[in-house]
């Protein structure tokens, strides 16, 4: 049989549940930024790990010879790992920006009720901030650690593979030759740090824009009612 509806749930129980799920939703997004660094910390680990592996082997007369070839496996190696942490870091900070959001329509929930609580909630009562992508993102968020990696593996690898491909056509090398490849390596860094920029920027727009298309904006925030 199907259940008799009740009478209506009294503001105060509606508050205890909004609170309850307040303090969830704060917790799931602490969570979701611990797994974040979690996966930044682990990336960090291995290319240190895996390079000073690399110079201690580096040392050994039997594998002299082969070490370029074996240093640019492993830049290839790390290159794919960083892109891969990259590639989850986001969606890790699109999930932990989007439950900030929810926490932000139960404190919406508070003001409708009483517009006297507005001055003194600390964070913004509305569901469309945090901003998902922001300009200084590249510079002061957890993924720039992982920016600055990846372009720089990425320079190395080609420092490398330019290095190689020098010393087998010819045995001896000017410092020009060193010079070039050094110049070469690092403008290769800066360009991959502008296109891993640059999709963190389409991602995130992505999907902030996946937010609006999808009504999940409920309760725009003061500032951005100004902004219009």
């Amino acid at each position: 049989m199907p259940r008799q509806k009740t009478d209506t749930l009294s503001r105060e129980t509606v508050a205890q549940y909004l609170v309850a799920e307040l303090e969830a939703l704060t917790q799931r997004a602490l969570h979701f930024e611990q797994t974040l660094m979690n996966k930044i910390n682990f990336y960090l680990v291995v290319v240190t790990a895996v390079i000073g592996g690399l110079i201690l082997l580096s040392q050994s007369d039997a594998i002299r010879d082969f070490t370029l070839p074996i240093a640019i496996i492993i830049c290839l190696f790390l290159n794919l790992l960083g892109w891969t942490t990259l590639s989850q870091g986001l969606e890790l900070s699109y999930t932990t920006i989007a439950m900030y959001r929810r926490s932000g329509r139960i404190r919406q929930w508070f003001v409708d009720h009483d517009s006297s609580l507005a001055p003194y909630i600390p964070f913004t009562h509305g569901d469309d901030r945090p901003l998902f992508y922001a300009n200084y993102a590249p510079l002061r968020n957890i993924e720039t650690i992982l920016l600055l990696v990846n372009a720089a593996i990425a320079g190395i690898l080609l420092s490398l593979t330019c290095l190689w491909t020098v010393s087998l056509l010819s045995p001896t090398q000017s410092q020009i030759v060193y010079l070039i490849i050094l110049f070469l390596g690092l403008l290769t860094a800066f360009i991959v740090w502008k296109q891993e920029a640059r999709y963190m920027k389409l991602v995130m727009l992505e999907k902030e824009q996946l937010e609006q298309k999808t009504g999940s904006i409920h309760f725009p925030s003061k500032l951005s009612k100004k902004s219009k």
